[in-house]
């Protein structure tokens, strides 16, 4: 079927250069060209079939984040949703970091949109905007005289983050994604805590479940 349909196209295409009153002598290149785009364009439509078509909802997780951070804990992963007819994707995305053996924490929870270059389908390079919010706990020990005590400080902050992603869907369900954005935290419980932070992830494994 799909043979039938790119030599129809390739066919009709022929004709209609060649039935044209208003259209120059065609040399060979300028045919080889427009036979290679007509061709290009056919495969396209004919060949790419989109696994967004009935799916709306993605979960992702990064599997090598866990194995290479050694001082603790990092996980990283989030959700996607995937609006019919549309050009975007919405997902919620996590990263959570335990620096230590103890209590000590963060984690960033960032909610983003992302909007694809390709009109038609969802898929390569993005534009990605929204913001973040994040929780975290440091203990820190201070030595007064010669007794050792213990200060613990507790944050929350909310920023707005900027930046570009990729995406690789595949027909089984599964997709992969990476992503640079940088931002700044607008409102923060302490001062020193109002800064600007960057974030880069190479390899994130994605499947659509629904």
């Amino acid at each position: 079927m799909k043979k039938i349909m790119k030599h129809t196209s390739i066919i009709a295409l022929l004709i209609s250069i060649a039935l044209g009153d208003d259209q120059d002598p065609i040399s060979n290149d300028s045919l080889a060209v427009l036979l290679s785009e007509g061709q290009e364009q056919i495969l396209d439509e004919v060949v790419y079939e989109d696994p967004l078509a009935n799916k709306t909802l993605g979960i992702m997780f990064n599997p090598i984040s866990p194995i290479l951070y050694e001082d603790g804990l990092r996980l990283s992963g989030g959700f996607s949703y995937f609006p019919k007819d549309k050009d975007t994707e919405f997902s919620l995305g996590y990263q959570y970091i335990n620096k230590s053996d103890d209590s000590d924490y963060q984690l960033n929870i960032d909610i983003l949109n992302r909007f694809y270059f390709g009109r038609k389908y969802r898929k390569g390079f993005h534009l990605l905007y929204g913001g973040r919010v994040t929780s975290y706990r440091n203990s820190s020990i201070n030595f007064f005289g010669f007794d050792i005590e213990t200060e613990t400080t507790e944050g929350f902050m909310l920023g707005v983050s900027f930046g570009l992603g990729y995406r690789i869907f595949s027909k089984k369900g599964w997709y992969w994604g990476a992503s640079y954005y940088i931002g700044r935290h607008l409102l923060a419980k302490n001062d020193d805590d109002d800064d600007i932070y960057m974030w880069m992830e190479l390899l994130k494994i994605g499947y659509l479940f629904k």
